[in-house]
């Protein structure tokens, strides 16, 4: 197997959702850094598992020693179950307090599994230090077309902050910007905007921006860059 993906969960004794994705949001934009730049490229081959998840554990009272042990999940990938204080999360304020407490969970996680499974710690960590020194910017290049017969070239930029995403479309002629825009926001989660990551599609009139699906998301007429 290969060693694909980082996850976070809070599982709690009561139904607060929202709280519960409020927490994951916070680590959205870390993960997708290292799985992109770290574990795609990477290609870690493991015995058992394709990830690790790090699942937070609130308000249960059944919990014993066992119920902390990592364990595969039914996703083949190795659960890591941590203790959550819910108090000490609250009293986070800052971007970077969130990001401390995401690398420390981490930190936690791989020690908790640590000769028991295969995974890549050390070239993880170093890619969460890589995004740290990088001011914690997420962008890359989702698709660029060159279109010859009007001399431009189109490209789709995403960016994944620790609040939300954006797509922007960028347009330029003679290697100069002509045209700049976000179409698209979201939360910075992958289910919130990948099915959102389409096509360029370029006709006489105009520059097209499609869903997965196909569907249109976004149209630039060429008479809006004259």
């Amino acid at each position: 197997m290969i060693f694909k993906t980082i996850d976070f969960h809070l599982y709690t004794n009561y139904s607060n959702v929202d709280y519960s994705y409020a927490v994951k949001l916070k680590t959205k934009h870390i993960c997708n850094y290292i799985e992109r730049n770290c574990l795609k490229p990477l290609k870690f081959q493991t015995k058992d598992n394709q990830g690790i998840i790090i699942s937070f554990r609130h308000g249960y009272n059944d919990a014993t020693d066992s119920t902390f042990e990592p364990k595969i999940s039914p996703t083949n990938r190795v659960s890591c179950t941590l203790a959550f204080d819910k108090e000490k999360y609250d009293r986070l304020k800052t971007d970077n307090d969130y990001r401390e407490f995401c690398l420390e969970s981490l930190l936690q996680a791989f020690e908790t599994a640590k000769g028991k499974y295969e995974i890549p710690t050390t070239e993880i960590l170093e890619s969460f230090e890589e995004l740290r020194q990088n001011n914690f910017v997420n962008e890359w290049l989702h698709k660029k077309k060159a279109v010859k017969t009007k001399k431009i070239l189109v490209e789709l930029h995403c960016a994944m902050t620790i609040d939300q995403f954006q797509l922007t479309l960028k347009v330029s002629q003679n290697n100069k910007e002509i045209y700049k825009k976000v179409i698209l926001e979201t939360d910075p989660d992958e289910f919130a905007f990948q099915y959102k990551l389409g096509d360029i599609l370029v006709d006489d009139e105009a520059i097209i921006i499609t869903t997965k699906t196909k569907k249109e998301l976004y149209k630039l007429s060429f008479s809006e860059l004259v």
